[in-house]
């Protein structure tokens, strides 16, 4: 009798101390709601804009000439208007890219010429152009910036005259899709050369806004 008494004082102490155990560690952890990951956004996509692509364009011109001769003393200066004119051409070039940061370089051929304002018998002719090409891709655009050298030549009632010097500019493209991109540029060229005399000289100051369309490969 004395045995089972002992028995079931023990099995109570037990019991006592594992209830103790287990209601401190329940109150010095707390409970604590289940924890879930915050998913973080999808970072932006970024457009590939590599290799080699091809296009038309269409431009609207204008600007003026200034002919200067140096053989006089003070040099005498004269500006003619260029006319307003809408010309036809075509660029192609290649891209190099780096995460949203694009750069490359282009070739373009803007024909059909430019006349002198109220004399069409004088006029720049064929333009070509050399650009190097940098900017950055946000969505589906490319906005750039651009700058380089420009050849044509003045023709003045049939003599033709070489002309040369920098282009500027800047512009953006949209892509429609994978291949297919439209875009708009805006470049300034400043050429120059001999004039109709020695010691002359002929310079052509000439603004473009195009509407490009082109095709990637």
């Amino acid at each position: 009798m004395r045995v089972n008494v002992q028995r079931k004082r023990v099995r109570q102490a037990v019991a006592c101390v594992l209830f103790t155990l287990t209601a401190n560690a329940a109150f010095a952890g707390g409970f604590s709601e289940p924890q879930f990951a915050t998913p973080h956004p999808p970072l932006p996509q970024i457009d590939d804009w590599r290799g080699f692509y091809a296009g038309g364009m269409l431009s609207f011109d204008s600007g003026y000439l200034h002919f200067t001769n140096a053989t006089t003393n003070p040099p005498i200066s004269q500006y003619r208007a260029l006319a307003r004119s809408v010309t036809f051409g075509g660029f192609g070039g290649y891209n190099f890219q780096r995460g949203g940061f694009v750069y490359g370089l282009e070739g373009a051929v803007s024909s059909g010429g430019i006349p002198r304002a109220n004399s069409p018998q004088q006029k720049v002719g064929t333009i070509f152009d050399i650009k190097a090409r940098a900017g950055y891709t946000s969505g589906s655009a490319l906005f750039y910036g651009t700058a380089g050298w420009s050849l044509s030549q003045y023709d003045n009632f049939g003599s033709y005259h070489p002309l040369s010097g920098i282009n500027f500019g800047a512009g953006i493209d949209y892509r429609i899709n994978d291949q297919l991109f439209i875009g708009v540029e805006y470049l300034v060229r400043d050429i120059a050369g001999d004039g109709f005399k020695p010691g002359n000289v002929t310079r052509a100051h000439i603004q473009s806004a195009q509407l490009r369309v082109g095709w990637r490969f």
